[in-house]
């Protein structure tokens, strides 16, 4: 093993760069989204509001659908783009699960320069409850 050699970041980057174009080309061949639709969201949270920040790079507005219920969001979009051999239609959804109840009816999302932030306010007195659990 004393020929081992230790990588340096910029031969890591060019890996990483290399099979990002791998599945990036691997994903468009099945019509299915790229990793960057893959990226993980970040979720911030405090005593008022739940915020959801996706990085959802190449997609408009008006290709995205956002749902909410008291306790998941589902973030799906659609992108059609023509080519040699003619449209191609590529689609994703995203469920999560939210850290609290929020009041669907007054939920927010802006999307502006690739990114998709919802702002999701929680439930307050009367609209959230304790329910008691029986033993049978």
């Amino acid at each position: 093993m004393p020929d081992l050699k230790g990588w340096s970041y910029r031969e890591l980057g060019r890996l990483r760069r290399d099979m990002d174009r791998l599945f990036d080309s691997l994903c468009q061949d099945y019509g299915l989204p790229g990793p960057k639709c893959a990226e993980r969201a970040e979720i911030e949270e405090d005593d008022q509001e739940v915020r959801i920040r996706l990085v959802l790079p190449g997609l408009r507005a008006r290709d995205l659908d956002v749902r909410v219920t008291e306790l998941d969001l589902e973030i799906s979009g659609r992108q059609e783009k023509a080519t040699d051999q003619g449209h191609t239609l590529r689609g994703f959804t995203r469920r999560l699960g939210l850290p609290c109840r929020v009041q669907p009816d007054q939920v927010r999302a802006v999307y502006r320069d690739d990114v998709l932030n919802v702002i999701l306010p929680k439930c307050r007195g009367a609209q959230c409850r304790s329910i008691h659990i029986s033993e049978e």
